[in-house]
Parts: structure tokens; C-alpha cells; sequence
């Protein structure tokens, strides 16, 4: 009998939009290889308290796709993998952003614009100058 080692599968690449809007749905696809050809669990955490848990076994060089939204902030994503031995690769990560949106009606920006001085609390907040 031949000894065999089990080697980690690679690092996980990540990728998806680093910027977005909040409470918006975004697509990540996370990518590993297994040097033995063994199939591979992904694990995602979103940097929000959401974590995947271990994901399917993928066959190696397959892509995992997920989505996930945020609240408004910074957040990073870390993804490992683990082949069906157990062995673990490094964590992977891709930072993201989400900044605040605010919508308002076209009809108060017109009045804003008109009377630049009547809110100037307003335009202090949303940064109008």
C-alpha cells in the first residue's frame, strides 16, 4: 500500500460587486480547486452575523453561486473550502460596501433647490451645497 497525503484545496477566489445598495440582492461566485481531485464544501460568511454553514460537496474547479444582501455599511466576505477528508483551506475575503440611500420625491428636491435656505438642517443631513 502506498501512503497518500490529503492536500487542502486551494484558497477560494470570490468574486462579486464590492459596492452597492443596500437591501439589495447581490450574485458572488466563489471558486476552489482540490489538488486530489476530491470534492469540496464551501463555507460563506457574509460579515453580517450569516454564516452558510458547509455547502454541498462541489466536484473540484466547480463554481458555488450565492446571494446575499446588507444593511447599509461595510462588511467582508470570507469564503473557505474543505474537501470531503476534512482538510481546510485559508480563508479568502472581498470587502464590500453599502452605503446609505435615500429616495425622495422629485417634487421636494425641486423645492430644495428653489428655496435653498428654508431647510438648512435638510441640506446639512443629505449634504447639499
Amino acid at each position: 500500500m502506498y501512503p497518500w497525503v490529503n492536500s487542502p484545496p486551494c484558497t477560494p477566489l470570490i468574486a462579486g460587486l464590492t459596492n452597492g445598495k443596500a437591501r439589495r440582492m447581490y450574485n458572488y461566485t466563489f471558486y476552489a480547486t482540490e489538488p486530489n481531485g476530491n470534492g469540496i464544501y464551501y463555507c460563506i460568511d457574509w460579515g453580517d452575523n450569516t454564516i452558510s454553514g458547509w455547502v454541498e460537496p462541489f466536484s473540484s474547479g466547480q463554481k458555488m453561486f450565492a446571494m446575499h444582501s446588507w444593511h447599509k455599511g461595510n462588511y467582508i466576505i470570507r469564503a473557505k473550502a474543505k474537501d470531503i477528508y476534512g482538510a481546510e483551506s485559508n480563508w479568502s475575503t472581498l470587502s464590500v460596501t453599502m452605503p446609505r440611500t435615500i429616495s425622495f420625491n422629485p417634487m421636494f428636491l425641486k423645492l430644495l433647490e428653489r428655496f435653498p435656505h428654508a431647510f438648512p438642517i435638510l441640506r446639512y443631513i443629505m449634504d447639499f451645497n
